[in-house]
Order: structure tokens, then sequence, then C-alpha cells
């Protein structure tokens, strides 16, 4: 399924990556970097309440990948910013 997602996100099709990637999610919490896809491709959607939500997901996520919590929390402050728009 994260393959499929990857895949979905590498040629712009967003809507079914963040569905993919928060399937996968699902199924395993311990791949916190599936949330992290999942709410990247929230993002590009515009979606900035449900990525924010699984950007802080995968925050929480034990065993997040080091190199994606400083962007993590650089997106998260973007949706936050975008939200306050809202």
């Amino acid at each position: 399924m994260a393959e499929k997602a990857i895949a979905a996100y590498l040629r712009g099709d967003f809507e079914t990556a963040q569905r993919l990637y928060w399937q996968a999610y699902q199924l395993d919490g311990t791949r916190g970097e599936w949330a992290y896809g999942a709410a990247r491709g929230s993002h590009k959607l515009g979606r900035f309440e449900e990525a924010a939500t699984r950007y802080r997901r995968f925050l929480q996520a034990p065993g997040a990948a080091v190199n994606k919590v400083k962007l993590a929390r650089k997106h998260l402050a973007e949706v936050n910013d975008e939200r306050v728009k809202d």
C-alpha cells in the first residue's frame, strides 16, 4: 500500500497518496513516516486541519524519522498559519 502511495505522490495524485498513506498508517501505527506522507498529501490539497492533525500524529509517533521532524514542524507551522487565515 505504501508503495502505491509513493507512486501516487510522485505523479501528483495527492488525493490517492494521502488516502493510501493514511490507510497504511492505520494498519501499522509504528510507521510514523506514513502519517507524514498522509500529512503532506493533505497539505498539498489545502486540507489544513487534516494536515495539522497528521503532522502532529507523526511528531508523536515513536521513532519518528529525525530528518523529517524538523520538516514536519515547519510544515505544521505553515498549515497553522493557513488555518488562522480561514
